[in-house]
């Protein structure tokens, strides 16, 4: 496997981790827990399920650095940016390649040094998620547990369209709720830990940021591609 390739396992992984946890985000009404929900979690659990909808569904956009490492001991660092329900930015420092990026109609995987870029269909990727308007645990989205230990909610989830990308578990902090860090279980048993630090909320952010047309190596036809609003 080359290193684009593993590197794009990996931000698969971590993609479906993210949406989940944050990058669905909106404007949302109070929502019934699923009923595989109801039947795992107690009254005081289901209760603490809503309050992570509302928070949730609070947030408009995020930007932060993030320090991820994996239980076989490799580590990365790099910044996500996202600007709900349908613009993200991810991207790793130097000297791994990699960016992730969706412009609101259009989602890539972009290897810098390539200066190269893959289109990927929404609907095959954990994307889906974010482009719903609110943030629902719904019958796609299974939620296995939710714990709360020292002051630290852990709310474990998988996705029901791709059992193949294993578990993640949303790590939030208490008082007040805040989404600190996911881990990530593949079907291998790898796990992926992802800490946000210092993330800011609900900031402008550049649309700039954003835009898939101004990357270096982008064909003219690429660039001719319809965007985001």
């Amino acid at each position: 496997m080359t290193h684009s390739t593993a590197t794009f396992s990996l931000g698969r992984r971590l993609l479906f981790g993210l949406f989940v946890g944050l990058l669905a985000l909106g404007v949302a009404a109070a929502v019934s827990p699923n009923a595989r929900a109801q039947s795992v979690l107690g009254a005081e659990e289901l209760k603490l399920l809503r309050e992570i909808e509302a928070y949730l569904n609070g947030i408009s956009t995020l930007n932060s650095r993030f320090v991820q490492v994996t239980s076989e001991g490799a580590y990365a660092e790099g910044e996500v940016s996202l600007a709900r329900p349908d613009r993200v930015r991810f991207e790793y420092d130097p000297p791994d390649p990699v960016l992730l990026i969706s412009d609101g109609a259009r989602f890539i995987y972009y290897d810098k040094e390539l200066e190269q870029a893959t289109f990927l269909s929404l609907e095959d990727t954990p994307l889906w998620f974010i482009m719903r308007e609110e943030v629902v645990f719904d019958d796609r989205i299974r939620v296995i547990d939710l714990e709360r230990r020292a002051g630290t909610l852990y709310l474990t989830l998988e996705d029901a369209r791709y059992p193949d990308l294993g578990q993640v578990t949303l790590l939030f902090s208490e008082g007040p709720l805040t989404l600190r860090r996911w881990d990530i279980r593949d079907p291998q048993g790898i796990i992926t830990e992802v800490a946000l630090i210092r993330p800011t909320f609900d900031r402008p952010i550049d649309r700039d940021v954003f835009n898939i047309r101004q990357l270096p190596g982008m064909s003219p036809e690429e660039r001719l591609r319809p965007q985001g609003r």
